[in-house]
């Protein structure tokens, strides 16, 4: 099941947090999601770093899921037909990763 999908500004309010260790992007970014979890969850897939060797991966939280490091804010409803562009917008680049999921089959997933 599908619904609208809204453009979300995503903007680091913590830029000193350590948590951006795990992020190979530290800025403001746009993303066209369904719901704000989408949009936080399209970021960290989009920009994580990859693990390194002897690091544990759960220790490593991704700053954009994170409410006190990342802000979050509904820019616009997209447009009409948009929905099938559901990714990071901005900055350019970054949506390759993301456009291969098939977030309806996810939906309602825990990620």
């Amino acid at each position: 099941m599908t619904s609208a999908s809204m453009e979300y500004r995503l903007y680091p309010i913590n830029p000193d947090s350590p948590r951006w260790s795990a992020s190979t992007y530290k800025g403001e970014c746009t993303v066209r999601a369904r719901l704000e979890r989408e949009a936080r969850d399209m970021a960290d897939f989009a920009f994580q770093r990859p693990v390194t060797r002897g690091e544990v991966p759960e220790r490593r939280l991704s700053p954009w899921l994170l409410t006190n490091v990342t802000g979050i804010e509904v820019r616009r409803r997209a447009e009409a037909g948009a929905l099938a562009e559901l990714g990071v917008i901005n900055p350019p680049g970054h949506n390759g990763r993301v456009s291969r999921i098939d977030w309806d089959r996810i939906e309602g997933v825990n990620l």
